[in-house]
């Protein structure tokens, strides 16, 4: 539920509520003297606890909204409250952007209405259109059936509040399915933002290279990660076994010759003559599956005004659904990403790999464990 998370708990690390609980943490010291210096979004970037906010907030097309003159009023659930809801109804919510974007904006309530105002109200009307019912009580304070855990968390261009459960308007809940059959937009969106995000390193873009970016151009960018890792994985199980157990014949000299595989390229065309061109035509035929099934056609592209073809909403970075085996787990969405995490991660780690034995080759003329 990482897009949710991202635009809606933007604050969850937060203030203190005017009603005291024995979980009460002072906004000064979770977000320092930059509190109300800048707006919702960058507000919420600062708390560094929130990696996919950016993302998220591209995805739902509120960035410019959030990061508006306002001034606004932003009820955020915290972490913990997505994890209450069912992933068959994450998996439902995520895959339509309409129901999305109305669930985030239910979310918002146009003005500064700090927590004082908030306990003088009944209800509230928000900028989706519907209506949040605020009940005080001894206990504390509730904006429907969520707890309001902190609040006050100030930014040039609202306020924000913290609640322990995601608000959904009545005509976008979403029932939780009986079944975890994957849904192939809500599973193309998960796969982006989540694959590959695992410990130790989590969503790692240290220079911010996804700060800003679409949903469609951080698709590209997993469909090349895909790509290039399984490449880079092939490249170093066949560079450490021919190095090992078969090195390359060498036509001049009638013998085998065990030195380093970058400096065999030559004899891989004298063996075949054809062998790169049918290597091209192999890359060649791979792709035109890539264009058949994950590319938009013309009409799509018009469709969406866009003067470029991108990749279809519900395709999956990498998947020509090509699966002899029946390894991929089509039926449970978690374990899906959970495979893709293992495999991007390790096409991570083999493209490393790969440099570093063309690096150590050519530098020390020798095989890698020579």
């Amino acid at each position: 539920m990482r897009v949710l998370v991202s635009l809606l708990a933007c604050a969850a690390t937060a203030s203190a509520f005017l009603l005291p609980t024995p979980t009460t943490r002072p906004a000064s010291a979770l977000f320092a003297s930059t509190v109300g210096a800048k707006d919702i979004v960058d507000t919420a970037v600062d708390a560094g606890s929130f990696k996919t906010l950016a993302t998220a907030l591209t995805a739902a097309g509120l960035v410019e909204t959030l990061k508006g003159p306002g001034p606004f009023t932003v009820f955020a659930p915290t972490d913990e409250a997505f994890n209450k809801l069912e992933a068959a109804t994450l998996n439902a919510l995520l895959a339509d952007k309409e129901k999305l974007t109305s669930i985030l904006t239910y979310h918002v309530v146009s003005g500064r209405v700090p927590a004082a105002d908030v306990l003088k109200l009944t209800s509230a009307k928000t900028v989706q259109g519907g209506d949040v019912a605020v009940a005080v009580s001894s206990t504390g304070v509730k904006v429907n059936n969520a707890n309001v855990v902190a609040t006050d968390v100030e930014a040039s261009n609202g306020i924000i509040h913290i609640i322990d459960s995601v608000l959904i308007p009545g005509a976008v809940a979403a029932p939780a399915a009986a079944s975890k059959e994957v849904n192939k937009k809500s599973l193309a969106y998960r796969e982006v933002m989540e694959a590959g995000a695992t410990a130790p390193f989590g969503f790692f873009d240290p220079i911010g290279l996804s700060t800003g970016k679409t949903f469609k151009e951080l698709k590209k960018w997993r469909e090349s990660e895909v790509k290039h890792g399984r490449v880079a994985m092939l490249a170093v199980v066949g560079v450490l076994l021919q190095e090992v157990f078969a090195p390359f014949y060498n036509p001049e000299t009638g013998s085998s010759d065990p030195g380093p595989a970058i400096f065999h390229f030559q004899e891989l065309e004298a063996l075949n003559p054809f062998l790169f061109v049918f290597l091209i035509l192999g890359i060649a035929i791979v792709e035109s599956f890539t264009i058949s099934k994950g590319w938009e056609s013309p009409e799509e592209m018009r469709a969406g005004g866009n003067t470029i073809a991108g990749l279809r909403d519900t395709y999956v970075a990498g998947d020509l659904e090509f699966d002899p085996l029946g390894l991929a787990p089509t039926a449970d969405v978690d374990a899906f990403i959970n495979q893709r995490s293992k495999e991007l991660n390790n096409g991570r780690l083999a493209m490393i790999a790969w440099a570093g034995m063309v690096v150590q080759e050519l530098i020390s003329n020798s095989k890698i464990f020579s």
